[in-house]
């Protein structure tokens, strides 16, 4: 396990997962970024692409197997995947359990 943090961890796996998207669905790399929900220029596809990202990066960083891409993300979008701080947020409190 690394010594990163789980906000490394996933703006790391956002910088990554920008590289496969187009110009106007990348994110920003930014705690107060939209990511899902009514204001997030992001497909589905671009957001799948990031949620696999991070799931590669807490395992790689922290050794936990997340299944974010078993979640329904409409459910979230507008609440735990709103913005990349909740995202983070919501990260942290699966991995306390």
């Amino acid at each position: 396990m690394s010594n990163k943090s789980v906000k490394d961890s996933v703006l790391s796996a956002i910088s990554d997962a920008n590289q496969f998207l187009s110009d106007t669905s990348k994110i920003k790399i930014d705690e107060s970024s939209i990511f899902l929900g009514f204001e997030s220029n992001i497909d589905s596809l671009g957001a799948v692409t990031i949620l696999s990202s991070v799931e590669e990066y807490i395992f790689k960083d922290f050794g936990i197997h997340l299944n974010l891409l078993e979640l329904d993300i409409n459910k979230y979008a507008n609440t735990e995947f709103a913005t990349i701080s909740s995202l983070i947020k919501f990260i942290k409190n699966k991995i306390r359990g």
